[in-house]
């Protein structure tokens, strides 16, 4: 399916003239005068807003994402779309209405987010862990046929390594420059771990599979009319290794508006959700083959010692947000969260046999 593209440019603020005249291009039977707005507040990334009517309510809604501000030093805008047209051609995510300038249109999926209580109900969790079957049995090939690439090499390592290589060493602002330096890991420190995760992770041999890699409970919609789990939102999908996507969803159970990383789900927990997903994967893959008692454990340990790279992906990620982004959120007390509990699990979850 072709994507139209419109030159079409969206300001910071006050973007009601603006969302008329794109939806006068991809729903030109809408009223203006019948148009609700709700603006989503949640984004971390983008600026994002929601479009309807009454006569068809959310089943037609249309979301507007805004990009952010220089988001592309983190995001590769190109391979987002690709993604999100393959994906929906399957079955998964949202459909995408329109490009424009600095931001994408696209289908809203009815539900509810999932949140800190949702995210433990075992029925929901086994949803979700299907969806992340179904969308990590994606193969090379599928990418291909849709004119990608296809290229299966991990984004996790080379990701870090580039966040690294650009995250702000100092800022103008004196209060944040003394945060970043005092409170924060250096650049230098930073490297340094990454090569040590390398090292770690990669002999855990886990499979390299198409993963969204962004897990976060807002990105999980539940729509209990048709009983199941749709992920959203695929901007940091790609391959990378099945064991990071398990492991940052667990991190995200901590929340991000107020983290609390007494919620991050013990071992009981995991190893329940776990099974679920190796059952979910047997089923997808026809094998009759029992889940075993020593393959949950060995996904286990993967787990966690990717929740580590997750933690330290993550608070890169909120170093480089810091310098550009405009979004009213403290991406460098963030950071400072991320990576304080990256050092704080380090040794444990290293040591995990």
């Amino acid at each position: 399916m072709e994507v139209p593209t419109l030159d079409i440019s969206f300001p910071e603020s006050n973007y009601q003239d603006v969302t008329f005249k794109l939806l006068a291009k991809i729903r030109p039977q809408w009223k203006p005068d019948d148009v609700k707005f709700k603006v989503f507040t949640e984004g971390i990334s983008n600026k994002l807003f929601m479009c309807s009517t009454p006569d068809k309510g959310l089943d037609d809604g249309v979301v507007v994402r805004i990009y952010g501000t220089n988001s592309e030093v983190l995001i590769d805008r190109e391979a987002e779309i690709k993604n999100m047209c393959l994906l929906k051609s399957i079955g998964l995510g949202a459909a995408l209405y329109a490009r424009f300038n600095n931001g994408i249109a696209y289908e809203f999926i009815p539900g509810e987010c999932l949140d800190m209580d949702t995210v433990r109900d075992g029925h929901i969790g086994s949803l979700v862990a299907k969806e992340m079957v179904r969308m990590h049995g994606l193969k090379p090939k599928d990418f291909k046929a849709a004119g990608m690439s296809g290229e299966i090499m991990p984004m996790l390592i080379p990701t870090m390594i580039h966040w690294t290589d650009i995250m702000p060493t100092s800022f103008t602002d004196p209060a944040r420059n003394n945060k970043l330096l005092t409170e924060l890991p250096s650049q230098s420190a930073l490297n340094e771990e990454v090569w040590l995760l390398e090292s770690h992770l990669v002999k855990l041999n886990s499979p390299v599979v198409f993963s969204h890699n962004d897990t976060l409970l807002k990105n999980i919609v539940y729509n209990k009319k048709a009983d199941r789990v749709f992920l959203i939102d695929y901007e940091y999908g790609g391959f990378n290794f099945e064991a990071f996507d398990i492991g940052n969803h667990f991190c995200e159970w901590a929340g991000i508006d107020e983290v609390d990383y007494s919620l991050y789900p013990d071992k009981d927990v995991q190893c329940r959700w776990i099974r679920c997903y190796l059952q979910h994967k047997a089923d997808f893959e026809e094998s009759t083959e029992e889940v075993t008692d020593e393959q949950v454990h060995t996904f286990y340990v993967q787990a966690n010692k990717f929740a580590l790279a997750a933690h330290m992906m993550w608070g890169l990620w909120a170093l480089i947000q810091a310098k550009y982004s405009t979004i009213d959120f403290d991406y460098l007390d963030y950071a400072k969260i991320r990576l304080g509990e990256y050092f704080a699990k380090k040794d444990t979850f290293l040591a995990l046999e």
